[in-house]
């Protein structure tokens, strides 16, 4: 048994125990760093939907939450990449786009990044904030999407992330949350999330602009603010009565309200989830 299945049994046994015999639960897997999102979701869903219930099933990523769906072990997932085409009986409808940012722990006034800036840091040459106190820059595992968005920005800041790799004692986060603990956690450190994840768990992080502009929605609307990763939802291809009513109601207006509270764009093609054909 491979470590990846077995995490995922794991968590079908886990949300079985987890389930409350009396209500009908949709479990969410998936990215971390929209799973409190998630999460804050379902509570607002559930005010008119008694009957269902919410679970988050934890710690899988993107394409954990994929297998997990496709394990019967979750209902939903929510993946930084849509479900590969070559994945039976899966469908990915866009939930929306959040900035990616470039975060510390701490509000450094007047400081920016530029993408030199960015280069700079990744490849482990800059070292040091303006003020001359150490920066201490926090990698995702190769073949993460953080990841693969930065090597995607150019090809001088792929040749960054590769050199960052081979810095001695470099750290590398796991998962979101790892990154999020370490850049809050850790004197000077520097990394990336999303708007959607440092507002929806209400993170105490500092963005920084990048190039002179801040992000946030009206900049990724605008488009003045270029950096972003597009969400989507993924569901098996006949999905059950709850989960098309729980993604009704994330289009909704009240759903759209919420998210985009949290730094999320809601895609304006969201609909409830379709009875597909395989």
């Amino acid at each position: 048994m491979t470590r990846a299945t077995a995490l995922v049994l794991s968590c079908l046994a886990w949300a079985a125990l987890a389930a409350p015999v009396h209500a009908e639960t949709i479990r969410v897997a998936g990215t971390g760093g929209a799973l409190e999102a998630m999460r804050l979701a379902g509570e607002a869903f559930q005010k008119t939907h008694p009957e269902t219930n919410l679970a988050i099933v934890p710690g899988l990523g993107s394409r954990g939450g994929i297998k997990a769906l496709q394990a019967g072990a979750a209902d939903v997932a929510v993946s930084a990449p849509p479900a590969p085409a070559a994945e039976p009986g899966l469908i990915s409808v866009e939930l929306g786009r959040t900035p990616m940012i470039f975060t510390t722990g701490s509000p450094r006034p007047g400081t920016g990044v530029t993408m030199a800036d960015l280069v700079e840091i990744y490849s482990g040459r800059k070292t040091a904030w303006p003020d001359g106190s150490r920066l201490r820059v926090i990698l995702r595992p190769n073949g993460d999407s953080d990841t693969a968005f930065l090597r995607a920005l150019s090809p001088a800041m792929n040749r960054a992330i590769d050199d960052g790799f081979k810095v001695p004692g470099v750290k590398i986060a796991a998962t979101d949350q790892d990154a999020a603990n370490a850049i809050g956690s850790i004197p000077g450190a520097f990394g990336t999330s999303t708007l959607l994840q440092v507002r929806g768990e209400a993170r105490t992080l500092a963005p920084l602009p990048v190039g002179g502009v801040a992000p946030r929605l009206a900049a990724l609307a605008n488009g003045s603010y270029p950096y972003v990763k597009t969400l989507y939802l993924v569901t098996r291809g006949q999905s059950t009565v709850a989960v098309r009513q729980f993604m009704g109601f994330l289009a909704s207006p009240a759903g759209r309200e919420l998210l985009s509270g949290l730094g999320l764009q809601v895609s304006p093609g969201l609909m409830a989830a379709p009875q597909a054909t395989r």
